[in-house]
């Protein structure tokens, strides 16, 4: 079985469940992302499909690892967008006829989220009326923005974030130096496979190099104009990311004695910079960065350049 360390209760629960032959036909999977529900729901359904108990070696363990069994559909949005009526369809038709090879046939939808109302509808008949040994798992990180209708068909299994302690010592048997692992898994507010995204991004690195910008523009070592050209080739998310998080840890070294800093490694030059601000302020430009970052997810279509000199030199102008 190859779960992960904080998955084993809701792993007991369906194996509890599925022994008493009560394993409920829809799963809604939720949770925060980067708790590793995708990789659970795989597990699972690969459990489903062995008659042997993850044998790995039999026809049904072969075919699940070829990504090729006839009894399992995986549904996900293309280019991220919405999931069509038409592959809802599809898994209408799937689960219609009876298993190939294995006890079940098993669809897992993700995020199913994404799926829209004409979607969701068309998946309600097969949630109200399920055919025997049949078996949807629904992932989303959003559960509440999935109809009602669809929730209250499914059983809901929660994947909160593990304990902190577990976590730790999960990413340091992956190799993660134990100062990065602490630092990252604030930035992912306790996931822990969103750590492992952040390492294969080199998130620290680039951090450490737009915060060095950063204070290089507030001393007046570098233009605004020239450091928004810069900026505007990088990855624009990450850098509103760390910018809102400096931001916050600013009003928190102002408002309370002893803080608890996100980016506790920056600590000394964040008590300098808080220092040239007064809270009020501050929560202006934490406000500016929240909106903006609204602005980059919606359908508006930002100049990267303009965008960081508008908010960059409100910073400048009062430090």
């Amino acid at each position: 079985m190859n779960i992960l360390p904080w998955h084993n209760s809701q792993w007991e629960a369906l194996e509890q469940r599925r022994a008493q032959h009560k394993l409920p036909h829809a799963l809604l999977f939720t949770g925060v992302s980067g708790v590793g529900k995708y990789d659970f729901a795989k597990e699972f359904a690969h459990s489903l499909l062995c008659s042997q108990n993850l044998c790995g070696v039999c026809k049904n363990c072969q075919l699940f690892k070829a990504g090729h069994h006839p009894d399992l559909m995986m549904i996900s949005p293309e280019d991220d967008k919405a999931i069509k009526v038409d592959d809802i369809r599809g898994i209408v038709k799937f689960v219609n006829y009876s298993a190939h090879l294995s006890a079940y046939k098993i669809v897992i939808i993700n995020p199913a989220d994404k799926m829209n109302l004409n979607s969701a509808n068309a998946l309600l008949k097969t949630l109200e009326e399920p055919n025997a040994k049949v078996v949807l798992i629904l992932i989303t990180n959003r559960a509440m923005s999935l109809p009602a209708t669809i929730r209250s068909r499914c059983q809901i299994i929660s994947f909160p974030t593990p304990k902190r302690e577990i976590a730790l010592q999960w990413l340091q048997a992956q190799d993660i130096a134990p100062d990065s692992a602490e630092l990252l898994l604030e930035f992912a507010h306790g996931a822990p496979l969103k750590v492992m995204d952040f390492v294969e991004e080199d998130l620290l690195d680039f951090r450490k190099e737009i915060f060095q910008n950063f204070c290089e523009l507030l001393e007046g070592k570098i233009a605004l104009a020239s450091l928004s050209q810069m900026w505007r080739k990088l990855d624009v998310q990450q850098i509103l990311f760390h910018l809102t998080s400096w931001a916050m840890d600013l009003i928190r070294i102002n408002n309370l004695e002893k803080a608890s800093l996100t980016n506790f490694d920056f600590a000394s030059q964040l008590k300098i910079i808080a220092k040239k601000y007064d809270n009020k302020y501050l929560y202006k430009l934490y406000d500016n960065l929240i909106s903006t970052q609204n602005l980059l997810h919606g359908p508006c279509n930002l100049n990267p350049q303009l965008m960081f000199e508008g908010l960059l030199v409100d910073w400048v102008v009062n430090y």
